[in-house]
Parts: C-alpha cells; sequence; structure tokens
C-alpha cells in the first residue's frame, strides 16, 4: 500500500545546474522513493533546489523518523538497508544510495545525508556543478 503524502517543490529561478538530465532525475527520483517509503501517511515531502556560488543544490526532506549517526555514515554504502529485516522487494537491495553517490560524483558533485533529530526527518542533498549565467 503507497502512503500519502503531500509534497511542496520550492524552485529558485534560474537554477541550473551542468549535468545530464537523466542521472538528475535519476538521483531526485531515488531521494523522493525512499523520503515515500519512510514517511508517514498524511506527511509532508519537501523538494527543494538552491544555488549556492558555483553550486547547485538539490534536497529531499522526508517526515521519517530519522538517521542515528552510524546510520548517516553508512546510508550511501552498497547494500546498507535501514530495515535489514526487510526483504528486497519491500525495502529494496541497498544499492539506489551508493548509484546517486556515484553519479554526482561522476558529474562533478557530492551526494549527503541530514538527520534533523530522531522522529523529524532527514534530508537528501546533492550539489552539482552550476551553469554560468547568462
Amino acid at each position: 500500500e503507497l502512503a500519502v503524502v503531500k509534497s511542496q517543490i520550492r524552485l529558485a529561478p534560474g537554477v541550473v545546474a551542468l549535468a545530464d538530465r537523466d542521472r538528475v532525475v535519476q538521483i531526485l527520483g531515488n531521494f523522493i522513493s525512499n523520503a515515500l517509503r519512510h514517511s508517514p501517511q498524511g506527511s509532508s515531502v519537501l523538494i527543494g533546489a538552491s544555488r549556492t556560488g558555483s553550486l547547485v543544490e538539490l534536497s529531499v526532506r522526508d517526515a521519517g523518523p530519522g538517521l542515528s549517526a552510524e546510520q548517516l555514515g553508512q546510508v550511501f554504502e552498497r547494500f546498507y538497508r535501514l530495515d535489514a529485516a526487510r526483504s528486497r522487494g519491500e525495502g529494496g537491495a541497498g544499492i539506489g544510495l551508493a548509484i546517486v553517490r556515484a553519479l554526482a560524483e561522476a558529474m562533478g558533485g557530492r551526494a549527503w545525508a541530514e538527520s534533523h533529530g530522531s522522529g523529524d526527518g532527514s534530508t537528501f542533498r546533492v550539489s552539482l556543478p552550476a551553469a554560468l549565467r547568462q
């Protein structure tokens, strides 16, 4: 059963990254899929984009249980799953975020996660080189 969540997208005007469009869609798809899976029904998933200097940052914030410091250190590792008791069909193979990290690095960026404390969700971020202003 798919949880129903509200989504909000906040984008700054003129935010353009030098990146492969299909790979960015893949990264955001992974972040959003994970956020929906870990957020309680009726909660919000926030999607944002901003530019800081020479970088564009994309973010997806969920309303899930949050991540411990140990989980934050491992969540982008291959085959790591937050709930090892879940089957692959329910929780994936544990390679999505490892692929996200590899894609971000291949495009000259990086990916990371932040947690807002127990029960206050997590934010997954990717930064990519920004396009020069025209």
